[in-house]
């Protein structure tokens, strides 16, 4: 990726409380992207935030009760995207 070149992923962050809202994000290492929807949902004691690229469902993160994150879907940052 070219320097100063940014990506953007489309986060639905569900709060519980109404149905998921979209919200972009935009990084500018695709290795960014994990740690900060972690920080997300525990922050906002989020019920779970799905990150799309370009409308691709890539991942799904959802809290718990007890604070634990669950991931489901592939690895965002392996080898099977290109990084």
């Amino acid at each position: 990726m070219a320097p100063g070149t940014h990506l953007t992923f489309e986060l639905y962050v569900d709060d519980g409380s109404r149905p998921p809202v979209f919200e972009p994000f935009t990084c500018s290492r695709r290795a960014d992207l994990m740690p900060a929807a972690l920080q997300m949902i525990e922050a906002r004691h989020l019920r779970a935030i799905e990150v799309r690229e370009c409308g691709e469902h890539l991942f799904t993160l959802r809290g718990s009760a007890a604070g634990a994150v669950q991931r489901k879907g592939p690895d965002p940052v392996g080898e099977d995207r290109g990084q």
